[in-house]
């Protein structure tokens, strides 16, 4: 046998995956698959571990690649089910490990241990093992990746035991495969032809076009059958411009409503998305009388469940680019543009008027990540996503994810302004009430105790952390920006009441509001 460790053949396969950055909050369990860190690999430490889980989301859907992420045996995962469970209705491909106790001891039901730990994600992992032997991690791994990144993607997690990682291995040379579905081509050939011969045809766009970066594809198919476009229920990504003449709003997550949005049209091609989502008790047809449906999606689930229609299962992409060869379409009126919403001129500070605001100030190219669920009308209505891959959102309908997704989104990010805490072209748009995180003013909290912990066992220097505390910071702990050194920054409890000194003496010049709540009025001089 070689002189390989398994460390070093599993290291070997992040890379060649191109997974160089590891998203986690570890334990003793985990430690030893960090010894001789690589220095062409990065760690980001996360203070808990559903937020190293949606960290890990966000970037793994803004690099269309497989997050990596590693997690404290039973413990550690059950904090991040919650995530877990985001990233699998999101369809996020992610490799999530996790620690194990010494395979010797396990009989004993140790400390720390995890029983039966692939049960435990289940079922919102696609696939998951604890190997039977140390010399099957990289295997496992390499099954890890490959699983994640098939359509429909989704995360994966292997539960390694701490002393496998010393042990002896054969190397393991990865392989290619294919990570997309060609569709029928008999069936798509039939939803081309009754796409050119419908009157009044209407398009639905879900989430996996976004996610197949199939944006300019979708542009033209709807360009070309003069077709309007409506985003699906609670759709987690933004597939077509809501500033198109061609957009038609969004759909709401009720039968009734959908059936009355869709009842001019003969033809409605559903197109990366259920047919339908819904989040209230309904009756009757689910689509309006008279009307065919048609779908194209990358979920073989998605296809068999849905009430009505023929279903194509294919990817995105491919699939829009092959009805872009279909037969011209029969003459078509233009349909009507959707109404603009009146423009707000306040002074009441609602969602709607907070929304408006922060569109017409936003940097152009900037990304919106959402968690305001509440406020999602008025965000519809008032802030409309405009560019490619400019929106993303958690498709759990579960709270928490938002604002580590948009740290995952920024660091994967090549360029500066966007790596420097969320830099300024990515905001968080946050629940409740549509609270508009600042993202340059954003800062993340993570612990001085746990970066110890990683050096001391591997010399990892975490790419977001804190620091040591120095002459200028009293608090045990210190705090940094994402990308930050240490000694570059003052006492960071300064900016904020700095921060908050002016806000209250805006808030004071504009409205005369007594901040300190006792409903007094301000006088002028104050």
């Amino acid at each position: 046998m070689s002189g390989h460790k398994v460390r070093e053949v599993v290291f070997d396969l992040f890379r060649s995956f191109g997974m160089t950055t590891i998203f986690g909050n570890p334990g003793s369990t985990e430690l030893p698959m960090f010894r001789d860190f690589p220095a062409d690999f990065r760690y980001v430490l996360g203070l808990q571990e559903m937020v190293a889980i949606g960290m890990a989301d966000g970037y793994a859907q803004s690099t269309r690649n497989a997050g990596l992420v590693n997690l404290h045996s039973a413990t550690g995962v059950g904090h991040a089910l919650g995530s877990i469970f985001t990233a699998y209705k999101n369809q996020t491909p992610l490799v999530v490990t996790a620690g194990q106790q010494a395979r010797s001891i396990l009989p004993f039901e140790p400390f720390l241990f995890a029983e039966r730990a692939p049960e435990f994600p289940r079922p919102y992992v696609k696939w998951s093992c604890e190997p039977a032997r140390a010399e099957d991690v990289p295997a496992a791994i390499a099954r890890a990746y490959y699983t994640a990144m098939q359509p429909p993607r989704g995360p994966t997690f292997v539960s390694i035991p701490v002393d496998d990682w010393d042990r002896i291995c054969e190397p393991l040379t990865p392989r290619r495969l294919s990570t997309s579905i060609r569709g029928d081509a008999e069936l798509l050939r039939k939803v081309a032809e009754a796409l050119s011969t419908a009157a009044r045809p209407s398009f639905v766009v879900g989430a996996s076009v976004a996610r197949d970066d199939a944006w300019g594809e979708m542009i033209a198919l709807a360009e070309k059958h003069r077709a309007r476009v409506w985003a699906s229920p609670n759709s987690g990504r933004n597939s077509f411009p809501e500033n198109h003449p061609l957009f038609a709003g969004f759909l709401a997550a009720d039968r009734e409503k959908i059936v009355a949005s869709l009842r001019d049209h003969d033809l409605i091609l559903v197109l990366g998305a259920p047919v339908f989502t819904y989040h209230v008790e309904g009756f009757g047809p689910h689509i309006p009388d008279g009307a065919s449906l048609f779908q194209l999606v990358d979920d073989p689930s998605a296809a068999a469940w849905a009430a009505v229609g023929l279903a194509v299962v294919t990817s995105l992409k491919s699939g829009i680019r092959e009805l872009l060869e279909g037969p011209d379409p029969r003459p078509r009126a233009v349909p009507p543009e959707r109404a603009p919403s009146p423009p707000l001129a306040g002074p009441a500070f609602t969602d709607k008027y907070l929304m408006q605001q922060v569109a017409a100030l936003r940097p152009k190219g900037s990304i919106i990540v959402e968690e305001a669920p509440s406020s999602r009308a008025a965000m519809h209505d008032y802030l409309p996503i405009v560019d490619r891959d400019g929106f993303y959102t958690c498709a759990s309908g579960g709270l928490g994810h938002g604002l580590p997704a948009a740290i995952g989104v920024a660091l994967a990010r090549p360029t500066r302004e966007d790596y420097r805490a969320f830099g300024r072209r990515l905001q968080h748009v946050r629940h409740p009430r549509a609270v508009v995180s600042g993202a340059t003013g954003a800062r993340h909290y993570l612990c001085d105790r746990q970066e110890r912990a990683l050096r001391g066992a591997s010399g990892i220097r975490p790419a977001l952390r804190a620091a040591a505390h120095d002459r200028h910071q009293p608090s045990r702990y210190r705090l940094l920006r994402i990308g930050e050194r240490p000694g570059r920054q003052s006492n960071l409890r300064q900016p904020p009441r700095r921060a908050r000194r002016r806000a209250v003496q805006r808030l004071r010049h504009h409205r005369g509001a007594d901040i300190g709540g006792g409903g007094r009025r301000l006088r002028a001089d104050v």
